[in-house]
């Protein structure tokens, strides 16, 4: 219980408090958090992926309140408004779904930082922030506190030092040195990248990373990837599903999946 006795008068006072929009209470500790109604369009794709310019469905993620939420969206919604807590800084990640004959697919997000990029009452989305929005979304559910880092210079470092394609930054790397406070931007370093041949079926592949550009089958042949980052690497072909296991030393493992 928060006090003991109370007269009606304080009762009175203390609902006329609430309505003007009183916020904490000593003793109580209660807080009411403003909120603000955050607008963001569902983004198209960067480059078509299976023929596919737009995804079926979105699952949308963000932290609120201390909590993670996660919901997912039908791409014909156009707009989504999130109601988030007014001025806290917030990372929102956009996790793209595509279904069709080759199964269900989840690629890699589109992201944005709220409120940084947050103009004109819409939340700026865009495919080549979706690792630092991850990242600081893996890193928040981990205990770190967003409210005292510089997350909007992170995402600018990553963008810059990811090149076309952040996703081959060392994630690990990054998590780990902020979990220990020795973060510095030169912490967002590329991984290594190798050449591989593969024996692969005929058609394109096209890669849950959408930043990467669909490689062609080999048909009885051999494929050589290039410039692949060392790591694990899922792709998609019709009915047909490949996963490389890419060491840091350039040993490489892979399979190839029917999907039906």
């Amino acid at each position: 219980m928060c006090g003991g006795k109370y007269t009606g008068s304080f009762f009175l006072l203390f609902a006329l408090w609430i309505g003007l929009g009183g916020g904490w209470f000593p003793g109580c500790q209660f807080f009411l958090e403003e909120k603000e109604t955050v607008s963001l369009s569902l983004p198209p794709f960067p480059q078509s992926w299976m023929g596919r310019a737009f995804a079926d469905e979105f699952e949308i993620a963000y932290t609120q309140e201390g909590r993670e939420v996660r919901y997912a969206v039908p791409r014909g919604s156009g707009k989504v408004e999130l109601s988030l807590s007014l001025g806290k800084r917030t990372p929102v990640v956009l996790y793209p779904i595509v279904t069709g004959e080759f199964g269900k697919a989840s690629l890699y997000p589109a992201g944005g930082l709220y409120p940084d990029f947050f103009r004109s009452g819409e939340l700026v989305i865009q495919w080549d922030d979706g690792f630092a929005a991850e990242t600081l979304l893996l890193a928040s559910r981990g205990g770190f506190p967003l409210d005292v880092f510089n997350c909007a210079r992170f995402f600018v470092e990553a963008r810059k030092r990811g090149g076309s394609n952040p996703w081959g930054l060392n994630r690990g790397k990054v998590l780990e040195s902020l979990a220990s406070g020795t973060f510095r931007a030169d912490r967002l370093a590329l991984k290594k990248k190798f050449s591989i041949p593969l024996p692969l079926s005929g058609g394109e592949w096209y890669s849950v990373n959408l930043l990467e550009p669909p490689m062609p089958g080999g048909g009885e042949g051999t494929v050589l990837l290039k410039e692949l980052p060392w790591g694990v690497h899922h792709y998609w072909s019709t009915a047909r599903f490949l996963t490389i296991h890419l060491s840091e030393t350039g040993k490489v493992e892979f399979a190839e999946y029917g999907v039906h």
